[in-house]
């Protein structure tokens, strides 16, 4: 087996690290849109009484439940992507060997911003999947307003470091 050319293991890198930013931005933000569109108050969902289908009602759009259980599905996946963005990131990293700006350089210092808000984005990342926790064991048949704008704040503000992040990112390509 030939082993695989540095351009192209560059370009895997890459397209691997821009898909995984792609989910990881466009997942924050459909969880904060459905936040947003969320109505109050209780939701009737009703049960097709198939226990082979689910165990009791199926949360349906419109159901607090669906919201969080949105929220939480995008938690896991949320998680495998940014391991997966670290461990790209770091091989992107290797392809550059020792070329990389110091820090004191416009470019090392865009690139070390860049790192610190995704220190920020991971930190901020675990309250957020705390408080996704705790909702899912207290979601009743109504989704308080406040845990609504809780979600919305939540998401929406993963959605803005990332799209902080993708800014540096942009800044790093340009030079």
């Amino acid at each position: 087996m030939p082993a695989l050319d540095h351009h192209m293991l560059d370009l895997i890198y890459r397209v691997t690290h821009l898909v995984g930013m792609a989910v990881l931005t466009g997942g924050a933000v459909l969880i904060a849109a459905a936040a947003l569109g969320e109505p109050a108050g209780d939701s009737v969902v009703e049960s097709t009484g198939d226990p082979d289908l689910h165990a009791g009602p199926a949360p349906t759009a419109g159901h607090p439940a669906h919201l969080c259980q949105s929220a939480a599905r995008y938690e896991h996946l949320f998680w495998a992507v940014l391991m997966i963005q670290i461990l790209t990131g770091i091989g992107s990293l290797g392809l550059f060997g020792g070329s990389v700006p110091a820090p004191e350089s416009p470019w090392g210092g865009h690139f070390a911003l860049k790192l610190s808000l995704v220190l920020v984005l991971a930190v901020l990342s675990v309250l957020r999947a705390s408080v996704i926790a705790g909702l899912l064991g207290a979601t009743g048949s109504q989704l308080p307003a406040r845990a609504r704008n809780l979600i919305f704040g939540a998401y929406g503000g993963t959605a803005i470091v990332l799209v902080s992040i993708v800014v540096f990112a942009v800044r790093l390509t340009r030079g």
